[in-house]
């Protein structure tokens, strides 16, 4: 069985009073933001919702949910491709990277089980950081 997920990601840029930008990309398609900061010190705060049903629509508790993955790529739409993040945790619902580079930054998040049983990748959403 494969594990739904919702997934949103929050811009941050590092000023003395930091920016807060979001974007969605649960179930509506992707969305674009972007914000101003020095060059390479660009943080992106990656947040999602804690999935509670599998994609046959039967329920998924808390405990059975092992992590999650995030799927990062820069200056390219495919985030099969690129980077993987693992977030071991079950509880997690956000995750900062840090010093990323200027440009177009796609990612998109997927969930998994106690048993490694994987969900489909969310909508891919993308951060334009300058």
């Amino acid at each position: 069985m494969k594990v739904k997920t919702l997934f949103s990601i929050r811009l941050v840029a590092l000023f003395a009073l930091c920016a807060l930008l979001s974007a969605c990309g649960g179930g509506s398609g992707g969305g674009e933001e972007s914000a101003g900061s020095e060059r390479g010190s660009n943080n992106l705060a990656v947040s999602w919702n804690m999935p509670d049903s599998r994609l046959d629509g039967s329920d998924l508790p808390a405990h059975e949910i092992g992590g999650y993955l995030i799927h990062h790529r820069h200056e390219n739409p495919d985030v099969e491709m690129g980077d993987v993040i693992a977030i071991n945790d079950s509880q997690a619902t956000d995750y900062t990277l840090s010093s990323l580079p200027s440009g177009t930054h796609y990612f998109a998040i997927s969930a998994y089980d106690i048993d490694g049983i994987q969900s489909e990748l969310s909508e891919t959403v993308i951060a334009v950081l300058p």
